[in-house]
């Protein structure tokens, strides 16, 4: 056990010997011997400090332990991430925490084996349509959307898509991510401001101070609005109540309208009830389909005999899709609906159409 409690470390003697040699504050240095096989490596169990300036420390100490020939084993908690793809919560990593810990790892000589088992279900991606209000977010989509690739139209589209993927999350963490605490952040902001400015009315410093607060509030206030619009699938939210019950309200307004009440059958019978309804289609389509007519064969001259397309009409039946008719489809599909499989719904091509027009037409 670590002198302060913070490692312990549990073996079975019969099998294995642990000879300590290091205690450090933040690892314990081991020598292990299996009895089986006469084997002996050096382990070293860490359990790293939350203070980045502390874990410093850690990566000299671990630097010194590195032995010159037998294997070596370090495992632990770091309290640090390799890669910032690694982070699971919204907050975005120190870089500088990051660089420290991989150079430790190249300096010992070390290998990050792949972990095996049971992964975390990653966080499935979904297009925010706050983020096209965003600073920034055109210049973004763009530098994303110009990388070179070769191959047919629908597989360039499909590699920039997932590109453009990759670096909306992180602007999502930088800027999005949990929106109701920078709302209460955005809004604390904005009380001081009004305080300051009650005291002295006519700074114009605190008059520009209270500007600049007050419009990032409303910013903040819209998109989380627009966040939790999109979550609802709701055309509008007429009580904010950070949608719970708007949600399930709407899922049951839903539910009751596509339930069929009563129905007439053939015989024009009314029908109530979850029962009698059923049993009213069943006989219908039995009626319909379970017997067997005699039907008069089509003639071909009474087709020629309606109204035809012209020569003149027979190009526009085949002529290609133009670019303004896809943005005009794109346009009637609602930007709060659920969106596809890649997780972009129709207000990320609406507000990039300007970027992606040609690929995006060129797939089609």
């Amino acid at each position: 056990m670590h002198t302060n409690g913070r490692i312990w470390i549990v073996w079975n003697p019969r099998n294995v010997s642990v000879l300590p040699l290091v205690s450090h504050s933040q690892f314990i240095h081991c020598r292990l011997t299996h009895y089986g096989t006469n084997t002996s490596c050096f382990s070293t169990f860490v359990y790293a400090s939350n203070d980045p300036a502390t874990r410093l420390d850690l990566w000299d100490g671990l630097c010194s332990l590195k032995p010159s020939v037998q294997e070596w084993v370090v495992l632990g908690d770091f309290n640090v991430v390799r890669d910032i793809s690694e982070r699971i919560s919204n907050t975005l990593p120190n870089l500088t925490d990051i660089v420290d810990f991989n150079s430790c790892i190249i300096d010992c000589g070390l290998v990050d084996l792949s972990s095996s088992g049971y992964q975390p279900r990653p966080r499935r991606f979904s297009f925010l349509n706050c983020w096209a209000d965003l600073p920034g977010y055109t210049a973004l989509v763009q530098e994303a959307w110009d990388i070179p690739l070769y191959g047919s139209a629908m597989f360039k589209l499909l590699h920039k898509i997932r590109k453009v993927r990759d670096v909306l999350c992180l602007f999502h963490r930088m800027h999005t991510s949990d929106p109701h605490s920078r709302l209460l952040r955005a809004k604390a902001s904005l009380d001081v401001s009004c305080q300051a400015l009650q005291s002295s009315p006519t700074c114009s410093f605190l008059l520009q101070s209270h500007r600049q607060a007050l419009d990032m509030y409303l910013k903040l206030k819209l998109a989380e609005l627009s966040m939790l619009t999109q979550k609802a699938k709701a055309e509008k939210i007429l009580h904010y109540d950070s949608n719970s019950s708007v949600f399930y309200a709407r899922m049951k307004e839903r539910q009751h309208s596509q339930t069929i009440g009563e129905i007439c059958d053939h015989q024009g019978t009314l029908r109530f009830g979850s029962e009698q309804v059923i049993e009213g289609f069943l006989s219908y389509y039995q009626h319909l389909l379970g017997g067997s007519i005699d039907v008069q064969a089509l003639d071909a001259s009474d087709i020629c005999s309606g109204p035809c397309l012209t020569s003149a009409d027979w190009p526009d039946m085949i002529k290609p899709v133009s670019n303004s008719e896809i943005h005009t489809a794109l346009k009637i599909i609602d930007i709060n609906s659920s969106p596809g499989a890649d997780g972009f719904s129709s207000g990320f091509f609406l507000s990039s159409w300007s970027i992606i027009e040609s690929d995006f037409c060129g797939a089609i």
